[in-house]
């Protein structure tokens, strides 16, 4: 399985002005790297969730407290801090990532991790619920399971009390934590948990735990639960009131069973919802959110045209504004110097946008573009079936020129290349001395010379522009689904959808461009 992201990227100064074909827009372009590697450390058990595609996209289940509409109070946890102001701004890039499927049972350091459906009986028998108290005293490890699956109850009951109640009410700071997290996932719309509970490696026996469930979120399909995103917090359990609770916690704690990175899981969240979209940010970026909403709300009517054409139109996007922290840390913070934002999808949660605040909002960037091309990733590479050959990708990702091209197409609204800032890239590259020869610029990554990047975006932009003017926009986007979500060839998929080689098409393309210069 992989996971796709892509990125925008900061403008060379000699674009970073105003696009005279568009009044009122900021240019910019963009690039993206891409790469693959296996998301666990080589002496690790392979239990981290499934990464692939690029894409969000939500489904049935109860509707979370949170605000519809762009006005509405964010919902955050009490004493987390009021929004503060923002500041910052640049681009965005596409990646790859394989992650390995679990095995049924994983032992890790002399410990086992158990996952239960919910509404399934324990693995052994219990004789008292550790979670509610009564009944006769539990050892530690049933402790830990019954509050694993409390947790799960109350959170897809969408009980917050009972959610707080099993945390140790002397630890105020830990239940603030807990609160966020729970107001987090259920505005993200979880709606399956499986309860978790393991002994740290080598700890078998102690009152400390990995507590907490696998996931998925509304609108995505749920894998098995081995292969399902996991949450899980490094706890200490006492006992208070008569019951045993969680009294210490390590929050994010460095283990393979979690999602790395995840920003639903960053305890200092502000969340709202907007009518097409939920937009989160911790609190330096929270006053930005409504901002973000009206962009983000209007792009998602903008874009519905091209999702209808793929099959993917979506009813909701989950948009997470990255502070500098943030940006460093989110889905593991290794982004190029030039991007700006990116698109990425966990096996059973959809695909989310993250964009770099200080980026995006702060400097000269069209934030509306920005959105709706990364909005564009998730309509485009939603689902994406991996590639036959994940070696191939890695060192040669054949198709990122298309991958790109089309989300800057959405980005722009379906705008011809050649009425953007991208004109300019695409004259300065045919009046060199080494032309383009094809459609297909070079992938880059990061570390590549900017006028590559540069070119492949603008490049891939103009040949989606070239193939909806010449074969229709509907069909420009069969090909491209073919392409980017079945994993067809671009020369089978120009045969079926245009009724020519794709070498024919490249050669058209080629010159149209050149002419429309």
């Amino acid at each position: 399985m992989t996971d796709d992201h892509h990125q925008w990227m900061r403008p060379t100064p000699a674009e970073n002005q105003r696009d005279p074909h568009h009044p009122g827009t900021a240019a910019h372009d963009p690039a993206d790297t891409a790469g693959q590697r296996a998301d666990l450390p080589a002496s690790a058990p392979p239990v981290a969730a499934p990464i692939r595609g690029a894409a969000y996209s939500p489904g049935p289940v109860r509707t979370p407290t949170t605000a519809t509409n762009p006005a509405a109070t964010p919902i955050r946890a009490a004493g987390s801090g009021e929004p503060g102001p923002g500041t910052g701004r640049g681009r965005r890039v596409s990646r790859v990532f394989i992650a390995l499927a679990a095995a049924a049972v994983i032992l890790v350091g002399g410990g086992v991790i158990a996952v239960q459906a919910i509404g399934s009986a324990p693995d052994k028998p219990t004789t008292a619920t550790s979670a509610t108290g009564g009944g006769q005293p539990l050892d530690p490890e049933d402790q830990a399971w019954k509050i694993a699956q409390a947790q799960v109850d109350a959170l897809l009951g969408d009980n917050e009390q009972a959610w707080l109640d099993l945390i140790d009410p002397s630890q105020p700071q830990y239940r603030e934590q807990y609160r966020t997290l729970f107001r987090t996932l259920r505005a993200m719309r979880i709606n399956h948990a499986e309860a978790l509970a393991v002994p740290p490696p080598g700890e078998v026996g102690g009152t400390d735990f990995y507590v907490g469930f696998s996931y998925c979120f509304q609108g995505s399909p749920c894998p098995t639960a081995f292969n399902q995103p996991k949450m899980v917090k490094r706890v200490t359990l006492t006992t208070a009131g008569g019951r045993q609770v969680i009294s210490v916690v390590d929050f994010n704690p460095t283990t393979i069973y979690n999602v790395k990175g995840a920003p639903w899981a960053d305890d200092q969240l502000v969340i709202t919802e907007g009518k097409r979209v939920v937009v989160a940010a911790s609190a330096s970026r929270a006053a930005d959110i409504p901002q973000v909403i009206a962009l983000a709300d209007q792009a998602a009517v903008d874009i519905d045209r091209f999702g209808n054409h793929l099959r993917t139109a979506q009813d909701r996007y989950r948009i997470f504004l990255a502070d500098d922290h943030d940006w460093a840390t989110w889905f593991n913070g290794d982004q190029p110097e030039w991007a700006i934002g990116y698109a990425w999808e966990v096996a059973g949660t959809g695909m989310d946008v993250v964009l770099h605040a200080s980026q995006v909002l702060d400097g000269t960037e069209d934030a509306q573009i920005v959105i709706r091309h990364e909005m564009g990733h998730v309509l485009t590479m939603i689902g994406a079936q991996p590639p036959d050959n994940p070696l191939e990708f890695l060192f040669n990702d054949r198709n990122q020129w298309l991958r790109e091209g089309i989300a800057e197409y959405i980005g722009q609204n379906g705008r011809p290349a050649q009425q953007t800032y991208h004109r300019s890239t695409l004259q300065r590259a045919f009046r060199s001395s080494n032309p383009p020869r094809s459609i297909m610029a070079s992938s880059v990554r990061a570390g590549s010379e900017r006028n590559s990047v540069d070119g492949l975006y603008a490049m891939g932009y103009a040949a989606t522009s070239c193939m909806a003017a010449r074969y229709g926009e509907a069909a420009m986007f069969h090909f491209t689904d073919l392409v980017l979500r079945e994993a067809t060839k671009e020369d089978a998929a120009s045969r079926k959808i245009y009724g020519k080689p794709f070498a024919q098409v490249d050669r058209d393309c080629l010159t149209w461009i050149r002419q429309h210069l």
